[in-house]
């Protein structure tokens, strides 16, 4: 019963991992279906720090990074926020793939953000 209910959206954080780590294990293998429900809810940080999990197959975290657009406005602003702080270029790289991607609240600051690290690399 709880594995249907979280398949229709998932109440809590501890649900959401507990989910994860039967994936993990080869309990289950509804990786798009997590993506998609998690892209659906509140938890936008652990959305997040999970597009940057080594731990996790390519494909699904493909598929984290495809459905981070479902948190919209919100996912936006984090990711800009974190586009804003980071200090690694392969995290750099891929928030403003992201945002350049999928962007419809911040085209126009990603655009200056990509423009500065070009003239930076120019030099």
């Amino acid at each position: 019963m709880k594995e249907i209910l979280c398949e229709m959206g998932c109440q809590s954080l501890g649900e959401f991992r507990a989910w994860l780590e039967e994936i993990k294990n080869g309990k289950r293998d509804d990786e798009l279906k997590f993506a998609d429900v998690l892209g659906k809810s509140e938890f936008i940080s652990y959305h997040y720090g999970l597009l940057f999990d080594k731990n996790l197959s390519d494909d699904l975290r493909l598929s984290l990074e495809t459905k981070f657009k479902l948190h919209a406005k919100a996912g936006e602003d984090m990711l800009l926020e974190k586009l804003q702080n980071a200090t690694d270029d392969e995290m750099r790289a891929k928030i403003l793939f992201m945002l350049g991607a999928e962007s419809k609240f911040h085209k126009s600051e990603t655009l200056k953000f990509r423009a500065r690290i070009y003239q930076k690399q120019r030099r």
